[in-house]
């Protein structure tokens, strides 16, 4: 009967008798004995029980082994960038930018889409709610993103978290003061490695907050911060393959999973 109770036609009908306000709306016991339900036989109950059971375990397991995929991606970051004597300054070998800060005031411009800390998740990008903001034409072409650009929240909520942008809006896309946009500046240092170097980062604690109010990066500092030098890698490491490998699977299958 959990499973009945679950199906959207019931869920339809249960609201519609519910009675009250809009904050306590109840639906009384006659009402419900009155919603009409579809009850297969007992043979049959048992085999839809045994399949739902079976599929919740498959995920249970699928779940397990996301984890195991993200501690494997997470160890592998951890080997390879924690060299301390083969490094360069960040902003040396990446373009590291902060985007435009709000302004109420602003009444002229072009309505831009923008990213924010609220769009930045662990590894990948919540697109659900884009917000807008004015941008005068060079504003626009100064701030607007392009696929591989690598972003981190650079103060408040999620602060460090951060995702890569693939040109998943068609629009051109600009950024918020509160994230630092990193891209790279030739074939040397990708963005893929600025992505794993990143989510480094931000595991270890790397990005360090300054002052004592909302926790900030800051741009000077973030350009500052040091990444493992390429200059003596033959390709991109075979560690960090891995990482990119985990994470990948991880993130596509708890898409699919949620």
């Amino acid at each position: 009967m959990e499973l009945v109770f679950q199906t959207p036609d019931f869920q339809v009908q249960a609201a519609e008798g519910a009675k009250g306000t809009t904050e306590r709306r109840r639906l009384n016991q006659a009402d419900f004995l009155r919603i009409p339900v579809l009850i297969p036989t007992v043979p049959i109950q048992r085999r839809i029980v045994d399949l739902v059971q079976a599929v919740d375990a498959a995920i249970e397991s699928t779940k397990d082994e996301l984890s195991g995929a993200r501690e494997l991606s997470r160890a592998f970051r951890d080997v390879y960038f924690s060299v301390e004597d083969d490094v360069e300054t960040l902003g040396s070998v990446y373009d590291v930018a902060a985007g435009k800060q709000l302004q109420s005031g602003t009444i002229a411009g072009i309505a831009t889409p923008y990213l924010r800390a609220g769009n930045i998740a662990d590894g990948v990008l919540d697109l659900g709610e884009i917000k807008e903001m004015l941008l005068t034409p060079a504003e626009r072409s100064k701030l607007a993103l392009l696929p591989g650009d690598v972003l981190v929240v650079e103060g408040g909520n999620g602060f460090g978290k951060s995702a890569v942008w693939a040109n998943e809006l068609d629009a051109p896309v600009a950024f918020q003061n509160h994230v630092l946009r990193v891209r790279a500046r030739s074939d040397a240092y990708t963005s893929e490695y600025a992505s794993q170097w990143a989510r480094w980062a931000h595991e270890q604690g790397r990005f360090r907050p300054t002052g004592s109010g909302i926790p900030n990066i800051g741009l000077g500092k973030a350009r500052a911060m040091t990444i493992r030098s390429r200059d003596n890698a033959q390709g991109f490491p075979s560690q960090l393959n891995a990482a990119l490998a985990g994470d990948a699977a991880a993130t596509e299958n708890s898409v699919i999973l949620d």
